[in-house]
């Protein structure tokens, strides 16, 4: 990852400013991105909100998008390892192209957008029914992550920009 075809290698940016996720108001976890290659084949993508363990390894918790080692992008809410997936999502890749991302979390449910495109989501139903929220923990950092989970034939690299979380409001009717 980031010029390296070698297998586990990787490398984590994050924000030490966390956000609070699972509330009664809406977040939106925005950036934009762009990869010198379409999706390489044991290269491993992830972005959003949530808890990186290391370079090389997979996150603790956390709700983001990725794009796994075949190539293909989801949606992931990752309440403590117990991992739910959206599966993966029709989405054509074109290499050096900025995209623009956001994934909405609502209390039970997250849902990725892409250059304003629906794409999949993700309810809280989903996963198994002992998990109380889509994360483990409510309050997060933005993170991105680029690994190689196996050899590659090329040095995937991953350009961001953009970064930012609003946070919605609750809606109360006072009458």
């Amino acid at each position: 990852a980031g010029n390296s075809v070698a297998t586990t290698v990787g490398v984590v940016v994050r924000t030490y400013k966390t956000f609070p996720i699972v509330n009664e108001a809406q977040t939106n976890i925005d950036f934009s991105f762009a990869m010198p290659f379409v999706p390489v084949s044991g290269n491993e993508v992830t972005i959003g909100a949530g808890i990186p363990n290391t370079g090389i390894t997979a996150p603790l918790d956390g709700i983001y998008m990725q794009i796994d080692g075949a190539g293909a992008l989801q949606l992931v809410a990752n309440n403590n390892g117990s991992i739910t997936t959206s599966g993966a999502l029709a989405f054509t890749w074109t290499a050096n192209r900025v995209y623009g991302a956001r994934i909405v979390v609502h209390r039970d449910t997250i849902e990725l957008w892409i250059d304003g495109v629906f794409l999949g989501k993700i309810e809280r139903t989903s996963g198994p029914a002992t998990l109380g929220s889509l994360s483990m923990v409510n309050t997060l950092p933005m993170f991105a992550q680029i690994r190689n989970t196996a050899g590659t034939a090329s040095a995937q690299q991953l350009r961001i920009a953009n970064w930012g979380v609003q946070l919605g409001e609750t809606y109360r009717d006072w009458e």
